[in-house]
């Protein structure tokens, strides 16, 4: 469709319309003149003729058609026309420039018929007399009451066509002047129409590319004015309404990325209308190219398609639990829900994923320590029952064997301190440390660890196990000198337990840069790499029967964890079997410096 600016398309229509109105003008003008001089002339020429009939009735009445001829040919030339005398016949017997004798007969001439009828005549035609269009004026003759000829004169209109001709030309002129000052206010007036138009178009496109802050100059004319106000009021309303909508996107964009669920929302159609970063954490798609595909393009997992489904054809939010294989076994909670608009009408769906595989985790290392709970107390309660039922049967009459019984009964009950002491720290770590309640001091590193190996002296001297300290005596830290205590002597424990006779224990603490380790390495049976994740959770054994005959309660490594934990630290392990292990503890920012 073509366009032509407003201007082009008012600008010719006030020019056709005024020179529609100066051609109507000018036509009537020109038609008036002519008429008014024509009227004019005709009333001139019957003066004239009105003058010269008294001098033409006597002749014509006498008959004397010879003094007759010359009295037309002398008052037609004094008075500048052409004098012609008709009698009632219709018989021409004077005339100015012809002979009477030679002329037609003029009863048939309308301005003769008329006067022959006893009114004046009047008549505007070509002579072929003399070869051009004249005017005629013809009156009777009257005698004796009696109509006894016409007398009739007449007027070239060659001087009228010219004195008109000049008059037209100079209204033509005058009319081109009046019809370029026309065009001159046409145009000024369209520019004054298009000028507030093209400002107001222009701001209108500022205000489309989203300059808000542009305001549009009201114009004195009152619609123009109202609108530029409209348009400026329109404006402000839109830049609130955007800010209010970007803030509202920005919230809804920071909370999606900040939300540890997966966010997936598709239409009707199943197309992706969006997706959260997170997402990329539970399913491998790329969340810059994912909108506007469809499903099943970007999610491969069958699972989610069909629970997703199941919430756009459906009623009511759908949840299941998927399980994701891949380098490692995960599990995602999905729930999925429908969406409505504003018209009650269903316009998508809405599905949430959450990880739960460190909830399975815990849900299974609940379980397991319920199991191993339960196991290492039910075994040693199994013993003593046995061992008291013996001697309640008779065997407490037997000196030796109820020496024996209770020495074992007292082993057992031994163990189940132990096993209860070890629950009771790690739980009062675990509640501490979550509390923020464990208290922590400038210690000196050197002699808590000192105080650890002189705790473990006995057993070292008993395998004939040599423990070295390498500790600088300057290193100071911010720790819980008890505890750190405790999970050394643990670690120390442990590698006495499990190192062979006379090889050596080295305890080594290094000062770093942003941390302090302190490793205990020993020189025992090692541990395989496929133990090493869990060797810190509760009672985890690499060797269940060894462990239980060595005596441990299998909580040993999980204080130790807890316990660098608590002092914003953690632990690692490095292993290999038969030639040894090296247990560290890392405690970031615990250095003081002197």
């Amino acid at each position: 469709m073509n366009k032509n600016r407003l201007i082009w398309q008012l600008f010719p229509s006030y020019m056709l319309v005024t020179v529609v109105s100066l051609a109507a003008v000018m036509l009537f003008a020109s038609k008036s003149l002519r008429t008014f001089y024509l009227n004019e002339r005709k009333q001139d020429l019957l003066a004239r003729v009105r003058l010269v009939e008294d001098q033409l009735i006597p002749p014509l009445v006498s008959g004397d058609f010879e003094r007759i001829g010359r009295i037309s040919k002398h008052l037609g030339t004094q008075s500048s026309m052409r004098l012609t005398v008709i009698l009632p016949g219709g018989k021409v017997v004077g005339d100015t420039f012809e002979d009477p004798a030679v002329m037609d007969n003029h009863s048939d001439r309308p301005e003769v018929a008329k006067v022959l009828g006893g009114d004046t005549g009047y008549s505007v035609r070509y002579s072929h007399t003399v070869g051009e269009n004249l005017l005629y004026v013809a009156v009777p003759l009257i005698a004796g009451g009696n109509i006894v000829g016409a007398i009739r004169g007449a007027v070239t209109i060659s001087a009228i066509n010219k004195a008109l001709m000049i008059i037209f030309a100079r209204i033509v002129i005058f009319g081109m002047v009046i019809a370029l000052l026309a065009a001159v206010i046409c145009w000024i007036v369209a520019r004054r129409i298009t000028k507030p138009l093209e400002s107001l178009r222009d701001g209108a496109e500022r205000f489309a590319r989203g300059d808000f802050n542009h305001r549009i100059v009201p114009y004195a004319c009152e619609e123009f004015a109202d609108l530029s106000v409209s348009l400026n009021n329109m404006a402000s309303q839109l830049d609130q309404r955007i800010k209010t909508i970007t803030d509202k996107h920005k919230e809804l964009e920071t909370i999606l990325s900040s939300m540890n669920e997966g966010v997936m929302m598709v239409d009707s159609k199943e197309r992706i209308v969006t997706v959260n970063s997170r997402l990329t954490d539970f399913i491998s798609i790329d969340t810059s190219d994912a909108k506007g595909k469809m499903i099943q393009e970007v999610v491969r997992n069958t699972a989610i398609q069909h629970t997703i489904s199941s919430a756009l054809s459906g009623c009511q939010a759908v949840e299941d639990d998927i399980v994701m294989n891949g380098d490692a076994e995960r599990f995602l909670h999905i729930y999925a829900t429908p969406l409505v608009d504003s018209n009650g009408k269903k316009s998508g769906a809405l599905a949430v994923m959450q990880d739960v595989t460190r909830l399975r985790q815990l849900e299974n290392i609940r379980r397991e320590f319920v199991t191993n709970v339960s196991h290492e107390i039910k075994t040693p309660l199994t013993s003593i029952k046995g061992f008291v039922e013996t001697l309640l049967e008779g065997e407490i009459s037997n000196p030796e064997n109820s020496k024996r019984f209770l020495t074992i009964i007292e082993h057992q009950t031994d163990r189940l301190n132990a096993l209860v002491d070890d629950l009771l720290v790690l739980s009062k770590v675990q509640r501490d440390s979550e509390r923020k309640e464990i208290p922590v001091s400038v210690e000196n590193v050197k002699s808590v660890v000192e105080s650890a190996v002189t705790l473990c002296e006995v057993k070292a001297k008993s395998k004939k196990t040599e423990v070295s300290i390498e500790c600088d005596e300057k290193i100071n830290a911010k720790i819980n000198a008890l505890l750190l205590e405790q999970a050394l002597v643990n670690l120390i424990d442990n590698a006495i337990k499990y190192s062979p006779e006379k090889t050596r224990v080295t305890l080594r603490v290094v000062e770093k840069p942003d941390e302090l380790l302190i490793e205990v390495k020993d020189q025992g049976c090692g541990i395989s790499s496929e133990h090493l994740p869990r060797i810190f959770e509760r009672f985890y054994r690499v060797d269940k029967g060894r462990s239980r005959h060595l005596g441990g309660t299998g909580l040993g490594l999980a204080i130790v964890k807890h316990i660098a934990l608590a002092h914003d630290g953690s632990v690692s392990v490095d292993s290999t079997p038969h030639k040894g292990s090296s247990f560290a503890i890392h405690l970031p920012s615990a250095v003081i410096k002197d």
